[in-house]
């Protein structure tokens, strides 16, 4: 039986309004059959999905004390979504059920109810807009279906917090207004669309006389100078969002977009690539002010999409269209193009445009390079630099001249340090020499963020090759470098099938006494594992600088007990406990863990850490505190009771009810230890 389980057996309601509040707890209740996906994963976490007015992730996990994560944006404590998982959980196990130890898997493939769905809600929102830009809103198109009946929309209270107003809004407000407009004569309509467009003229007039042009198919060149007008038109708006109340304004590009469409479709290439210049020139300008979450950027990306199409068949030389739009690719700061296919694919553009091409951009690398003289490149000098490096190395991939590309990369390495990115292109070439060589030059020079992912790949590519051996150096070598639980349990995974795990282990934990590093050329029963490659702790060629090549490990003593506890060694867990200063053992991490695990064997020990956390929490006489103060004092109740000594429990509860009289609010947890109440699981 997992921790997090035996917690929530031991849970009861009481527990869960101290933890959550009682208003937080009576909303989680209405939420439990929303609660979708449960299990437990790897780490001892209960996870699960739960459809608020989104569907949000929660986790619900033992830090000390049972906590909680959503990406719900409640930040008051715990919230109704986690309340509503400890309840379907304790559903769950009531009903004589498992929590899966894996999320039930879903289907990738939607099934026709929910294409149907998503195809109803693409309606929906383009009516909506349509609705928008008309100047009409819900009631007034419901009046005007039904003149003799009053609309009166809820109001937001009347609606749960976590219920979504469904209506099927295509059959209840378009069809009427279908019928409405249907009845109209033709002068009423003119009249109507008229009156909508002197209301909107900002996207409605255009919008209109887009659609009547493309029907009445007039002169292109009215049409091209309607369509500049209105691309300045719409880029001069302002655009914003405010996503927690759902309101504000993104422009609408799709007149822009039919308007570029239908000159492509005329055969104007050229003039849909000038009114591409000019639209990107505005357009970024706008995305770059936008106070939004990238909407802007994303009717920019739809309306360029027909001025790539156009630019391969312009009058414009294929050496320069090319360069075009590599420029533009550079100068796109929000990534706007990302999801545009761009045509650098397309049979206009062969060897000699592209060989044209890299002459030209490495002549402005160089140039950039060359301004590096004199000053150290800052940050955005060195992200420019591998931008324009980028196209330089696909411009020869085109050309498939690996030789040049490869010489440029380890050219520009004292720029870019992309050791990692040319190690791996010389093992996509299997060449594994030149591989390692990279890895080694990048892991003494480069930063030590980069020299960590260099080592994380090497210990990747070497479990694939069935380097063992190797690999533990690697890890070891991250073990005495910075000592930590998780290392060492790796170690202990990959040494025991290679039957070296004893004399490995003795090290480790030696290591936490005296610091002292292994010396490789011991016999193998004393140090089995071959020098790293990679390494900073000791004198071979590949060390990286470092100020200390053994500093001894901060918090020794914690990581002897953490390991110890791991081991279920809790006798010896506990005399390494008592060694630790009387100011700090209580409040650490390992304290916990060690009352947790310890409670059945050291019962004594256990309850005097959970009091000690308790009596830290009360003595900041912060009202906020009091409940964590209780949950410590309950894992001493839950201990006697194990112990069947309750009476001890009663002892040390009088003894601290009377020595914080004085603190009321204290008083009203500690009233609630008393008693146990319900249990969520029984």
């Amino acid at each position: 039986m997992t921790n997090i389980i035996q917690s929530l057996q031991n849970l009861t309601y009481d527990d869960l309004a101290a933890w959550a509040g009682d208003t937080i707890v009576e909303r989680g209740k209405g939420l439990s059959q929303k609660v979708t996906q449960l299990h437990l994963d790897n780490d001892n976490q209960l996870s699960a999905q739960v459809q608020g007015s989104e569907l949000y992730d929660c986790r619900i996990f033992l830090d000390v004390l049972l906590d909680s994560t959503c990406s719900c944006p409640y930040s008051g404590g715990h919230c109704k979504h986690a309340v509503a998982v400890i309840l379907a959980a304790a559903k769950a196990l009531n009903a004589g059920q498992d929590i899966p130890t894996q999320a039930p898997k879903e289907s990738s493939q939607p099934t026709a109810l929910d294409q149907d769905r998503q195809d109803k809600d693409a309606r929906v929102k383009a009516i909506r807009e349509t609705l928008t830009h008309s100047g009409l809103t819900i009631e007034s198109v419901l009046a005007l279906a039904s003149p003799n009946q009053l609309y009166t929309p809820k109001e937001p209270d009347e609606y749960d917090d976590d219920e979504e107003e469904e209506v099927d809004f295509y059959t209840q407000e378009y069809q009427p207004l279908r019928r409405t407009l249907t009845a109209l004569t033709k002068e009423k309509l003119v009249q109507l669309l008229m009156d909508m467009a002197e209301d909107n003229p900002d996207d409605l007039l255009f919008d209109l006389r887009d659609r009547a042009d493309a029907l009445s198919a007039i002169d292109p060149k009215k049409h091209i100078t309607s369509l500049r007008s209105q691309i300045k038109k719409i880029t001069a708006q302002e655009s914003w969002q405010n996503h927690w109340d759902k309101t504000g304004f993104t422009p609408n590009y799709s007149p822009i977009k039919r308007g570029l469409t239908a000159l492509l479709e005329q055969g104007q290439c050229d003039e849909v690539v000038e009114l591409g210049k000019e639209l990107w020139r505005l357009g970024i300008i706008q995305a770059g002010n936008a106070g939004d979450e990238g909407e802007t950027a994303e009717q920019l990306c739809s309306a360029m999409q027909p001025v790539f199409t156009a630019l391969p068949n312009s009058a414009m030389a294929p050496v320069d269209q090319l360069l075009w739009l590599i420029d533009h690719e550079l100068s796109d700061d929000f990534c706007i193009l990302d999801n545009i296919d761009l045509p650098y694919d397309h049979p206009s553009y062969q060897a000699a445009e592209w060989r044209a091409v890299v002459v030209i951009l490495r002549e402005r690398l160089n140039n950039q390079r060359k301004t590096f003289a004199n000053k150290t490149p800052s940050f955005q000098d060195k992200y420019y630099y591998k931008q324009l490096l980028q196209h330089v190395l696909y411009a020869l991939e085109k050309l498939e001249d690996q030789n040049t590309l490869l010489a440029i990369i380890e050219d520009s390495l004292s720029i870019t340090e992309d050791y990692l990115g040319l190690a791996k292109t010389y093992l996509a070439l299997n060449q594994p020499e030149k591989a390692k060589h990279w890895m080694i030059q990048g892991y003494k020079n480069t930063s030590a963020g980069m020299a960590s992912s260099l080592k994380k790949h090497l210990v990747e590519q070497w479990q694939k090759e069935g380097k063992h051996h190797e690999v533990a150096a690697l890890l070891a070598d991250n073990y005495f470098t910075r000592p930590n639980l998780d290392v060492f349990k790796q170690l202990e995974a990959l040494c025991q099938p290679l039957t070296i795990w004893p004399p490995v282990r003795e090290k480790l934990l030696h290591y936490l006494q005296d610091a002292t590093l292994p010396e490789t050329d011991w016999d193998d029963s004393i140090w089995p594992l071959p020098v790293p490659l990679l390494t900073q702790l000791d004198d071979n060629a590949n060390r990286r600088p470092s100020k200390n090549k053994a500093a001894k490990p901060s918090f020794p003593l914690l990581l002897e007990i953490d390991i110890a506890l791991y081991e279920q060694r809790f006798s010896e867990a506990a005399e390494l406990f008592d060694k630790q200063s009387e100011q700090l053992k209580y409040q650490s991490n390992t304290a916990a863990v060690l009352a947790r695990k310890a409670s059945a064997t050291h019962p004594e020990l256990a309850m005097t850490i959970w009091l000690n956390k308790a009596e830290a929490e009360i003595s900041k006489v912060n009202p906020k505190t009091y409940p964590v103060a209780g949950e410590y004092l309950r894992e001493i109740r839950l201990i006697c009771q194990q112990h069947n000594t309750l009476p001890r429990w009663d002892q040390i509860l009088n003894d601290v009810r009377q020595r914080h009289k004085a603190k009321k609010r204290l008083q009203v947890v500690l009233d609630r230890l008393v008693t146990p109440g319900e249990k969520l699981i029984t």
